[in-house]
């Protein structure tokens, strides 16, 4: 059931959804000391049993699975915020390299005509 959570569930649903009700109430009302009654009594507390733990096994799924696809989309949310983020820096360094271009313009343009700013 730790290794691999989805086929122990799997395994623990198959075999607690696989027992012959007839052969049980037979095998346990064999005993001198056990009434078919009891035994179909004792076998109603057992199918009980069994289908509380089903109920919580699939609950169990489902919260599991309901968790997974939250952490899916809550990773999916940071690589689009991630993905705005790195856009706008990227424009913000194509504005400054455009910024750097203009004042190197400038500057050559100031060097070579030996403009003289008053």
């Amino acid at each position: 059931l730790f290794d691999d959570p989805q086929m122990g569930l799997d395994a623990l649903r198959d075999r607690l959804t696989q027992f012959d009700r007839t052969t049980l109430v037979a095998v346990i009302s064999s005993r001198d000391d056990i009434s078919e009654a009891d035994a179909n009594g004792i076998i109603d507390q057992v199918e009980a049993a069994r289908d509380n733990v089903l109920h919580q096994v699939e609950r169990v799924q489902q919260e599991t699975q309901r968790r997974l696809q939250a952490i899916k989309d809550e990773a999916q949310r940071k690589v689009r915020e991630t993905r705005k983020m790195a856009a706008g820096a990227a424009w913000w360094v194509f504005g400054s390299a455009l910024s750097s271009l203009a004042a190197s313009a400038l500057a050559g343009f100031i060097a070579v005509t030996r403009f003289v700013v008053p």
